[in-house]
């Protein structure tokens, strides 16, 4: 699988934050200026990166835009806003690396997701195995893919189940483990 970059990231995102799904960034700059100021950061950084800030300048004019996205192309030349914005330079606006830190969470999200899944299955394989449940009566109760949960609680394999499953399995542990010691 492809990794996300921030250009990436960048064009799916305004395109998201856009009330009317726009890509043109004459219509984005109307927007922004007018009914969606959450694009203004995004917006800048989108053209920026997909070296269209010549248009952004064209299409700004005359906005109360033009002055800030003027000040940034200053402060963030393109050939170095991704370094600058991955070391969270202290010379940028803070909405600015706002936007970078949305795109890293995106981007790191799996492997976040995979750390939380290894510290529920560690949970929960305790949980059965200190009551006895077996997978048999996980994947039964909870209506689950036998092949999948068994990968899970026997051998750890976080990728067979969604952050989700992971998060209902280990529910249904705490809630067994409960039930049979009466509390």
């Amino acid at each position: 699988m492809r990794s996300l970059t921030f250009k990436g990231y960048l064009t799916k995102y305004t395109q998201s934050l856009s009330l009317h799904a726009s890509k043109g960034v004459y219509a984005l700059v109307r927007e922004a200026a007018n009914e969606n100021p959450r694009l203004r950061e995004p917006l800048f950084l989108y053209v920026l990166f997909t070296d269209k800030s010549d248009v952004l300048m064209r299409a700004s004019k005359g906005t109360k835009m033009y002055d800030e996205y003027q000040q940034m192309m200053v402060l963030l030349p393109a050939h170095e806003a991704e370094q600058l914005l991955e070391t969270m330079s202290e010379t940028l606006p803070s909405s600015y690396t706002k936007v970078y830190r949305s795109y890293l969470s995106v981007r790191d999200r799996a492997k976040n997701d995979a750390h939380t899944k290894i510290l529920m299955h560690k949970r929960t394989v305790e949980l059965l195995q200190e009551k006895l449940i077996t997978s048999y009566c996980v994947y039964k109760d909870l209506s689950l893919n036998p092949g999948n949960v068994n990968a899970y609680l026997k051998h750890g394999d976080v990728s067979k189940l969604s952050l989700e499953t992971a998060r209902r399995v280990l529910k249904y542990a705490e809630s067994r483990c409960n039930q049979l010691s009466g509390r």
